[in-house]
């Protein structure tokens, strides 16, 4: 699974922020990435392939991936979507669907969209903790956030946590 967040178009000048350096990608190197798995041969499965294939019920190629990209952030929609669909090559969205932005980014081709939750993408309500606000909720109280969040991707193959934290509360929700 190749795992991104945001992109910049240095093709236009863009920079990214220096802060978050380690999740920015540039466009021309995105473009790379992808060029090697077209020219690679490599092959797409759907997230039912990989559960099937993890449970020992199909085979999948030797090279194969998924490509996904957390929050449902523009730049990935703006700028990688459209090197993707070029290539017909699927992506996951897992998107943050409280976010306003879902309504402009919801039908878009090519694109599988999973829960990153719905209102659970924040820091923690524990002081000083960079813990994910889930990690200070009931299983009961993260199960509602999860059906809100499905009520707008439709999906539930996957699920990436706020953050990449979780507990058993959230475990049990899940």
């Amino acid at each position: 699974i190749l795992y991104y967040h945001f992109f910049y178009d240095d093709t236009k000048g863009e920079k990214y922020d220096p802060w978050v350096a380690d999740i920015y990608l540039a466009k021309t190197d995105f473009i790379k990435q992808i060029e090697y798995l077209v020219e690679n041969n490599y092959y797409y499965p759907t997230w039912s392939e990989l559960e099937d294939y993890i449970d020992g019920k199909i085979q999948l190629p030797k090279k194969n991936v998924i490509i996904t990209v957390d929050d449902g952030n523009p730049t990935y929609f703006n700028i990688a979507v459209p090197i993707l669909n070029e290539r017909n090559i699927p992506s996951t969205s897992f998107f943050i669907t409280n976010k306003e932005r879902w309504n402009t980014y919801k039908d878009t081709k090519g694109v599988i969209f999973q829960s990153h939750t719905h209102a659970l993408h924040e820091r923690s309500c524990k002081s000083g903790s960079k813990d994910g606000k889930a990690m200070c909720l009931t299983s009961s109280e993260i199960l509602k956030d999860l059906k809100k969040s499905l009520e707008y991707v439709k999906n539930n193959d996957c699920l990436a946590y706020p953050f990449g934290h979780y507990d058993n509360d959230f475990i049990k929700a899940v």
